[in-house]
């Protein structure tokens, strides 16, 4: 397997649990790992000890815990005498010796940092409580959201451009969010613009998502960065308010005189197809 900074490897990771929320126990694993450490202040754990954590928590898992710990491609086991496991080595495992696991080697200088950002998608996953797949758009732009707001820009943003593509018809949001994260990790104003773009496709109200206050803050940080003034975090809101059918109607009608006036043609619209 290729070498993975920690980032990378959450990457992937949020991938994965966004795609199929029902590996959200694969995650509890590392979080019982990164408990273990800060418990006892060194990276070696007993596997006994490990596993105890684990099992307290998942009464059913769907997942064997050897099957886990391949899949994560995390740790690194050894026995008292001194042999190593990795990798699907782990099958092979003696079962009457005591056995110690630690993170690998590559990621213990970033553990820290690898640490907060996986305790922050725990907490996503536990907050949405999503179980069925595949996902919906609501779903979908639920973990998009919550992983922008807890400033998890990098797995926010890969899952955004899947999104754009799975769902086509809904995509100028999905790009929208995709480019307000790289702004955050690159630091161009270039994304905030493109950001901004996007979003004048979007209704005000987009799946209960507060889209024109989003604008107004893509706007007045472009208008901040122009001054010289430093950037601040763009946080995404959701309406309290539900729309009624005649505000659904008059924001189609501004919708499509906005795309008529920008793009000379008309788009298709959530409105049109709420009513079929």
């Amino acid at each position: 397997m290729i070498e993975l900074s920690y980032r990378d490897y959450v990457e992937r990771l949020a991938l994965e649990v966004f795609d199929d929320p029902s590996k959200k126990e694969h995650l509890f694993y590392l979080i019982c790992y990164i408990q273990a450490v800060r418990r006892e202040g060194r990276f070696l754990v007993e596997l006994d000890r490990f596993l105890s954590c684990a099992r307290t928590h998942i009464k059913h898992g769907k997942f064997s815990w050897r099957d886990v710990l391949v899949e994560l491609d995390f740790f690194v086991f050894c026995d008292i005498s001194g042999n190593q496991f990795m990798g699907k080595d782990i099958y092979a495992m003696p079962s009457d010796t005591i056995i110690l696991l630690s993170v690998k080697g590559e990621l213990r200088p970033q553990f820290e940092l690898l640490s907060y950002r996986l305790l922050k998608l725990w907490g996503i996953l536990s907050r949405l409580c999503f179980t069925k797949t595949p996902l919906g758009i609501q779903e979908s732009l639920a973990f998009c959201v919550n992983a922008f707001n807890e400033g998890l820009y990098k797995e926010a943003s890969s899952y955004a451009q899947i999104c754009s593509d799975r769902f086509r018809n809904e995509s100028q949001f999905f790009k929208a969010l995709s480019e307000l994260c790289e702004f955050y990790i690159l630091g161009s104003e270039d994304h905030l613009k493109r950001a901004y773009m996007f979003l004048q496709n979007v209704k005000p109200i987009y799946f209960r998502i507060n889209v024109q206050g989003l604008s107004e803050q893509v706007a007045n940080l472009v208008k901040d960065i122009q001054r010289g003034r430093p950037a601040w975090p763009i946080r995404i809101e959701y309406s309290s308010k539900r729309e009624g059918f005649l505000r659904k109607f008059i924001g189609y009608i501004k919708y499509l005189f906005k795309n008529a006036r920008n793009k000379g043609f008309f788009l298709p619209h959530p409105f049109v197809r709420s009513c079929f």
